[in-house]
């Protein structure tokens, strides 16, 4: 069980890394993802959960980012053609 822990901790660390060099962290979320199922099979169910927790965080964040970019850019496009019907 400690293996699996050591491992799913620096899966996290590497698709949290992952996420700020926008990179894409999907090879250690299927990765973290598996582990998690290892735990809920050895019956680590608390320690299982955590995980899922941990790795819903980071992929609320991969959206977040994603809505943010998305809105940044309906504004811009919403600036310009203010100021293209505005003249």
């Amino acid at each position: 069980m400690d293996d699996i822990i050591k491992n799913l901790d620096q899966l996290l660390t590497s698709a949290r890394q992952a996420q700020q060099n926008d990179s894409s962290e999907n090879i250690f979320t299927t990765k973290i993802r598996s582990g998690i199922m290892r735990l809920k099979r050895i019956g680590e169910i608390e320690m299982a959960v955590f995980y899922e927790n941990e790795l819903k965080k980071i992929q609320l964040t991969k959206i977040g980012n994603r809505l943010l970019f998305g809105l940044f850019i309906v504004l811009i496009f919403g600036g310009l053609l203010f100021f293209a019907f505005a003249y």
